[in-house]
């Protein structure tokens, strides 16, 4: 007679979990932890005096910290780019209308393309490997020709162009994708 020690060890050895099941776990829990915030996402509200998305240059050609602030209107000031591309929390492909980052902080005269990106839902991470000259990496106020509600991962959303350079499609450019985004603070 086996024991239930050794029939629970045969059992877990005869059973394996295959390596791409194991995989597609991992990125359902990963993919749904970040959206574990966008249930409140009704309860965020965007900010009442206009401004869409705050830059703290805290290098700049003049060394001093300076507070930038930028509404709908001044993002479209910028010349626009616009990206067609897929990514996981879309279905489809989606054409995202934006201003190239690097265009951003060279506006504000940022001697450094490293930053931090805060969303609504207080998601931060730190970007300081991306390629930003390389790449039309873009922060997008616009989705299909619409401004982007809230509700659908907005006002404004780092998007890198996954389809057009298929190597940036790793899980770290994946977190790289801030939604909601609210404020650059560049170190």
């Amino acid at each position: 007679m086996i024991s239930p020690v050794a029939r629970s060890s045969r059992f877990a050895f005869k059973h394996r979990i295959p390596q791409g099941l194991v995989t597609k776990l991992f990125s359902l829990v990963f993919f749904c932890w970040f959206l574990v915030p966008l249930s409140n996402a009704h309860h965020i509200q965007a900010p009442e005096n206009g401004t869409l998305l705050s830059v703290l240059n805290n290098v700049s050609l003049h060394d001093q910290s300076r507070r930038y602030n930028f509404d709908l209107a001044a993002l479209e000031s910028f010349e626009k780019t616009i990206v067609i591309t897929s990514n996981p929390w879309i279905d489809g492909k989606a054409e995202f209308t934006g201003v190239r980052i690097n265009t951003l902080l060279d506006s504000i005269g940022a001697t450094s393309q490293e930053f931090e990106a805060r969303a609504l839902n207080d998601y931060s991470i730190f970007l300081n490997y991306l390629n930003f000259e390389k790449y039309p990496i873009i922060i997008a106020y616009r989705m299909n020709g619409k401004v982007i509600p809230i509700r659908e991962l907005g006002p404004l959303w780092i998007i890198l162009p996954f389809d057009d350079y298929p190597e940036l499609l790793t899980e770290k450019n994946k977190a790289a994708s801030v939604w909601q985004l609210q404020e650059i603070i560049i170190n």
